[in-house]
């Protein structure tokens, strides 16, 4: 996708303030959470009939969910801990609107469970639990137990990109690997209740990099294709609904075309809103090109 040259370089000097964290300061995953909404909330700039707003806003309680597990067969003790189990659904959520005018001309999502790491003796591994790798992995039909509403979901999504795992640390800037690709650097995804991640030798690259996946998001390059009327808009519209925000001055919407705005453990939700006058209509080719993760 072609933004106007100004418009672009001005969101990617926005998303680059992520390169001025104090990584020493990240004690536990709520902090990449709330370092996340005080660095992207609030951006606003236009040009060459393009526009973007960035609203970034904390939700808590973080939405839980429950849902059924695998049936492996083998020694049912090992299966027995992943039946009708309930987990966070994200630690990071990441919604764009592209608009034309007041209409709202496509949409993506991706979502995210953070990993956080500390200490020089455990660099590079990170626990990951395997219920809720299934979770996002496999997307089972799902149940709201927080907040408690009870509604049910069973999305289908492509999942290229819908969910990931983001993993920070004191020593390295936090990076993303969809459950798909962090299969190859685990060395079990089954009967165990967790599991290492650990992606040595090969460090992150840069369009892994907090900062390069938010950028690619920006370009349509990364997140699951949805619309308002889907069962993922659906889901999406469920949390907004039913979730307190606090932390960060956007309103609690989710863009619907005719307006642009939007404690522990808590959910950072990240809405871009596009403006693309000068774009073409048709934005499926962003699909077609360029590396995927």
């Amino acid at each position: 996708m072609d933004l106007d040259d100004s418009l672009r370089d001005s969101i990617y000097t926005h998303i680059d303030q992520i390169t001025q964290w104090s990584l020493s300061s990240f004690d536990r995953e709520v902090d990449v959470i709330d370092k996340t909404v005080d660095t992207l909330d609030g951006f606003e700039d236009s040009n060459g009939g393009q526009s973007a707003k960035f609203k970034t806003k904390k939700m808590h309680p973080s939405p839980k969910v429950d849902f059924s597990g695998p049936r492996w067969s083998g020694n049912k003790a090992n299966a027995d801990w992943i039946d009708r189990k309930n987990a966070e659904l994200a630690d990071l959520m990441f919604v764009a609107n592209r608009l034309r005018g007041n209409t709202v001309v496509s949409r993506r999502v991706m979502i995210s469970q953070t990993k956080f790491t500390r200490g020089a003796s455990k660099k590079w591994k990170w626990k990951v639990r395997m219920h809720q790798f299934h979770l996002l992995d496999s997307l089972p039909e799902i149940e709201f137990v927080e907040p408690a509403t009870g509604e049910r979901f069973d999305i289908d999504p492509d999942n290229r990109s819908f969910t990931t795992y983001s993993f920070a640390s004191d020593h390295y800037f936090p990076f993303f690997n969809t459950t798909a690709k962090m299969q190859e650097f685990m060395s079990s995804t089954q009967g165990v209740k967790s599991t290492t991640f650990d992606p040595t030798p090969d460090a992150p690259h840069g369009f892994q990099v907090f900062r390069g996946m938010l950028k690619r998001f920006v370009l349509g390059m990364y997140g699951e294709r949805f619309s308002a009327d889907d069962t993922v808009g659906e889901m999406i519209q469920h949390m907004y609904d039913n979730a307190t925000f606090d932390q960060g001055s956007s309103p609690n919407t989710l863009t619907d075309g005719g307006q642009t705005e939007m404690n522990d453990p808590a959910t950072a939700v990240v809405q871009i809103d596009l403006g693309l006058e000068n774009q073409e209509a048709n934005f499926d080719e962003l699909d077609s090109d360029g590396p995927r993760l």
